[in-house]
């Protein structure tokens, strides 16, 4: 059992502030009373950008908007909303350090948040992590939250899909952390529309500028409005500094009808082992035989032995979306007859098979589609 506890703790008060330092520390005591005195201590500090919305304004979008479809596509949303520390949801960075105790048993370090790219807040999560006389280790944590300036702007828009030459107009408001609003902040918005290029052997996007408003804060909201010559994508970002020159952003995304996306030249093989196998179609069902191993039980229609029909069925799911399994056979096999090529043909009379896999069990049949 533990014979000791390490406590860590953010010793300054908040809120705290990019370029700001802030002090955590580390406290290891025994159970039995005294400190752990002249011991190593290796601390953790990882930072990871957040977001973060000041109270009052929840119909306001603080931070970057990432539409809820994208956080099905991990693909979209890297490419569309990541990037680097500071601009991307859930990437960030670790630092270590290593140290000793003091007499007290505790350490201090100070730690200072610069953010790259587009500003953002930032968490901190801070583990000391000290080791005693008999080699057992004992971790303490604690976490603070970084803002990128103590200054907000919101945005807000009724419509996300315009027409061409439609108007866009874009609510703004200036908050401090605490959520009250701050009137004469200069606020700039930023238009672009994102064009697909093809640079380096790939397709990328590219900003494209398009409109700029400017505006001054007020305790009421404020309007800024666009009118999007072309169609496509749009990002809308608004930046507003506060006192000692730090910014903050926000960005909203837009799409206006009519953009075009680059050409696709991916290739779909069918590697299955029986996409030579034949084909039968019928006006109301095509049936398409696709044997696998990892494949549910197939649905079938027929059976044969020794080159001859032999019996047909079909399964209860196959019954629903035919009236029966008998209408998709030519006119001129039934029980008993010929298993060959001329009614496992196409129309045109052309072979889509070898003669050995043109009479198939029901067991490698099933349902490809239905008209």
């Amino acid at each position: 059992r533990p014979d000791f506890e390490v406590t860590a703790e953010v010793t300054d008060a908040g809120p705290y502030l990019a370029g700001s330092a802030f002090t955590v520390e580390a406290q290891a005591d025994y159970f039995a009373g005294g400190a752990i005195a002249a011991s190593p201590v290796e601390w953790t500090v990882a930072g990871t950008t957040t977001s973060y919305s000041p109270p009052n304004w929840p119909e306001y979008t603080f931070g970057v908007w990432v539409p809820w479809w994208f956080s099905f596509n991990e693909f979209a949303f890297e490419q569309d909303f990541g990037g680097s520390f500071g601009s991307s949801f859930g990437g960030g960075i670790s630092e270590f350090f290593t140290a000793t105790t003091d007499a007290s048993g505790s350490h201090r370090l100070a730690v200072t948040i610069d953010t790259e790219g587009k500003p953002r807040p930032v968490s901190i999560t801070a583990s000391g992590t000290v080791t005693d006389v008999t080699r057992q280790t004992i971790t303490g944590s604690t976490s603070a939250l970084v803002h990128p300036a103590d200054l907000y702007v919101g945005m807000k828009g009724a419509r996300t899909f315009v027409q061409i030459g439609e108007q866009l107009d874009l609510d703004l408001i200036v908050t401090d952390i605490d959520g009250a609003a701050v009137p004469g902040q200069t606020v700039t918005v930023e238009s672009v529309r994102l064009e697909w290029q093809f640079q380096s052997g790939s397709w990328t996007e590219v900003e494209v500028p398009d409109e700029t408003c400017e505006v001054t804060s007020a305790a009421e909201a404020m309007v800024c409005s666009f009118r999007p010559s072309e169609g496509g994508r749009y990002r809308m970002s608004a930046t507003v500094a506060d006192a000692s020159g730090r910014t903050n952003l926000t960005e909203l995304t837009r799409w206006v009808a009519g953009g075009e996306r680059p050409t696709s030249r991916r290739v779909d093989l069918d590697s299955s082992p029986w996409s030579r196998a034949a084909r039968i179609t019928n006006p109301a069902t095509r049936l398409r035989s696709s044997f696998s191993p990892r494949s549910p039980t197939p649905m079938g229609c027929w059976s044969c032995h020794g080159g001859r029909l032999i019996g047909q069925r079909h399964s209860n799911s196959m019954s629903r979306a035919l009236p029966s399994c008998r209408s998709l056979l030519p006119p001129m096999t039934s029980p008993g007859s010929d298993c060959s090529s001329k009614w496992l043909a196409p129309p045109t009379g052309r072979p889509t098979a070898s003669p050995t896999r043109r009479c198939l069990p029901a067991r490698h049949m099933r349902l490809a589609s239905s008209r």
